[in-house]
Order: C-alpha cells, then sequence, then structure tokens
C-alpha cells in the first residue's frame, strides 16, 4: 500500500518551499535602484523600515493570504524586507521625471516640430511593470519638456519625417540628471538628403595567415588570394604557422585601400563619407604578452574612399586569426558606384555586389 502525504503536511512544505523562493529573490534585490535614465528611484534607508505597529497592520492587511500571514509571522525579518521591497517600489514610482530637451541635426541646426515620445517605467510587482506613454513636440528653438510626470524612469525617442534617429545612441543619460531648462538634453537627429543607388555585400572570407595580401572587389563581391591593381581592399592576416594553436599568440591584421584610404567611423550615422582625413593603410598588432590580448578584432567601422574617388562607402570587418586551422575576415560593405559621398539607404535602391546591376556609374 502507497503511503499518502497528509494534506497539511504537503501544503506546509509547498508554503516552505515559497518561502525558500521568496526569500532567495528578495535577498538578490538591491538596496538602491540606478538606471541610465534619469527617474532613479532614492537608496532606501533604515527610516523606512516598518515599526512593529506598521508591521502588525501589513500582516493583517486583507490582502494577506493565510500562507503568507504563516509565513511571514515565522520570519519577521522575511516581511520586513517585503515591505522594504513594496516601499522601493512605491518610491520609484513616484519619482519626479520632469525633462527638458533639445532636438537638433547634424548640422547642429534645431529641428522644428518633432513628434517626441516619452515613455514611464511602472513597477507592477516582482515580475511584472507597465508604464506610460506621453508625446509633445519640440518647439521653433528645438526645445521640448515633461513636466508633472512620474515613474521610475524615462525614455525619450523623437520622430520626424524626412529625419532619422538612431535609438542605439541615446544622449548621456547619468542617473545624477538633474532638470534643468537652462541646460537641455540634446538629441541629434539626421536630416536626410535622399538615397541614392548602393551596393551591399556581406561575405565570410578565409584567408592564408602568412601574411600574403588577398584582393577583394566590393563591387563584384569577390576576394583574390593575391595583390593585383583591380579592386577596393587588400587585407592580410599574420600569425605562427600551425593548426593547432592554443593560448595567446601574436598575430597581426593589415587594411590598404587602392587608390585612396579610409578613416575610423563611429557607429551612428554612416550617411555621409567624410570629404578628407583618409589614410591608406590601417594596421592591427597583437602581442601575446599584452594583459588586454584580443582573439579577434572584432566590428571595426571605416569609411573608405577607393579607385581614386570612384567609390565611397563604409564597411564592418571583424579579423579572426585563428579560425578552422587557418584565419577569416568578415565583412560587411555598403558602397556608392557613382563617386558620391552620399550614404543614405533605401531598400529600394539597395543592390547586392556581383548582381548584373552592380557596376561603377562614375564619371570622375
Amino acid at each position: 500500500m502507497k503511503k499518502r502525504w497528509p494534506f497539511w503536511t504537503l501544503l506546509l512544505a509547498l508554503i516552505g518551499l515559497g518561502c525558500w523562493w521568496l526569500l532567495h529573490y528578495l535577498a538578490s534585490l538591491p538596496t538602491s535602484h540606478s538606471s541610465v535614465n534619469p527617474g532613479v528611484p532614492p537608496n532606501i534607508s533604515q527610516d523606512v523600515y516598518p515599526s512593529p505597529v506598521e508591521l502588525a497592520a501589513f500582516l493583517n492587511a486583507p490582502e494577506r493570504t493565510a500562507a503568507e500571514k504563516e509565513a511571514f509571522q515565522k520570519n519577521p525579518g522575511l516581511a520586513l524586507k517585503y515591505m522594504t521591497y513594496l516601499a522601493m517600489r512605491a518610491a520609484g514610482n513616484a519619482a519626479d521625471l520632469t525633462f527638458y530637451g533639445k532636438v537638433v541635426d547634424q548640422y547642429g541646426q534645431p529641428v522644428v516640430g518633432a513628434r517626441i515620445l516619452g515613455r514611464t517605467l511602472l513597477y507592477v510587482s516582482m515580475d511584472a511593470s507597465g508604464g506610460d506613454s506621453y508625446y509633445t513636440d519640440s518647439d521653433a528653438d528645438g526645445l521640448f519638456k515633461f513636466v508633472g510626470i512620474h515613474g521610475a524612469s524615462l525614455t525619450v525617442t523623437p520622430q520626424k519625417a524626412g529625419y532619422e534617429y538612431n535609438p542605439r545612441l541615446p544622449p548621456n543619460w547619468t542617473e545624477n540628471y538633474v532638470p534643468d531648462p537652462a541646460n537641455p538634453m540634446v538629441f541629434t537627429m539626421w536630416k536626410t538628403q535622399g538615397a541614392e543607388l548602393l551596393i551591399q555585400d556581406e561575405k565570410f572570407y578565409g584567408l592564408n595567415p602568412d601574411g600574403r595580401t588577398n584582393t577583394i572587389d566590393l563591387v563584384k563581391g569577390i576576394a583574390t588570394g593575391r595583390p593585383i591593381p583591380e579592386g577596393d581592399l587588400q587585407v592580410s592576416i599574420q600569425r605562427p604557422a600551425g593548426n593547432n594553436l592554443r593560448g595567446k599568440f601574436d598575430w597581426s591584421f593589415s587594411i590598404e585601400i587602392l587608390g585612396g584610404g579610409l578613416v575610423e567611423a563611429p557607429d551612428s550615422y554612416l550617411n555621409l563619407a567624410p570629404e578628407n582625413g583618409y589614410q591608406p593603410k590601417y594596421t592591427f598588432t597583437m602581442s601575446a604578452s599584452d594583459p588586454n590580448w584580443q582573439e579577434e578584432l572584432q566590428d571595426k567601422i571605416f569609411y573608405i574612399k577607393s579607385r581614386e574617388g570612384k567609390i565611397y562607402g563604409y564597411i564592418k570587418i571583424t579579423a579572426i586569426p585563428n579560425y578552422n586551422d587557418t584565419s577569416a575576415l568578415d565583412i560587411k560593405s555598403f558602397v556608392n558606384p557613382a563617386g558620391s559621398r552620399n550614404l543614405e539607404q533605401d531598400p529600394k535602391m539597395v543592390i547586392r555586389a556581383g548582381s548584373p546591376d552592380a557596376k561603377l556609374t562614375s564619371t570622375n
């Protein structure tokens, strides 16, 4: 005959398991909230801890279940911590999110009439959150504000037809943000000029790691394992010979532009290649003795000018010196074959490298 667990034994076991989980969850909570957004709940100090009267009121509140009452009576410290969590949540949701901002374009000129979306974060429960959305518009000076709103944090996003906003590059929020109408937070949008035909390529090339030069043609989308005068890039990777490398080792990567140069680019608005500042070659060297040794050069972005100015564009590269017993180069590119520095993208005006329509159209 199977032995059956008494109902109360099973219930107490479940209560104990629930209390154990809640205790460990609460123990993981910070004593203060910090955020990259301006609405930061204040630190919770000892003065917010409940008095015995408040604790009794909490335990006997109508929303307390019988299981909660029993668990909290057995462990007043757990009840105290849970009450502190509730106080933190309330304090966070009540934070003043007054905010002053300004929208400008890439030339620093005010963007008038931009629609500004402000989204607040509200703590609902331990495992749920919510929020509200607010809208306003930038004025003749590009200025806007949110006043009288509350929550745990605020996210601000400007929008306007004919402009591009990169949400991956927010302003320099700080948890010590102080609302100041004389010092608004600046948001930069890109005023579009109109897209032109671009050639896109994305390839993963295997390279011999003996330092030999490989030539890459960004229009045809091909690589040649030798230096030739036709193409856009000449790349090489050098590392110790062998197919079973372990640990750190010396290695280097080099990229040279044929008939032009390259300049490091920010990961922001890659819509216009610079007019000057290009260098013919970039070399990255990594020593095995370097305490900050890297196993690859990852996501490096360059503007490029090649073929004596017949092509402008940008490339994003990752160089991997030790890949499947050889080396590799991951490269993504967008180039304008008309000799224009305009790199604004319209999906309808982007063609793949190597396609019949991918060809030089520059008259330079």
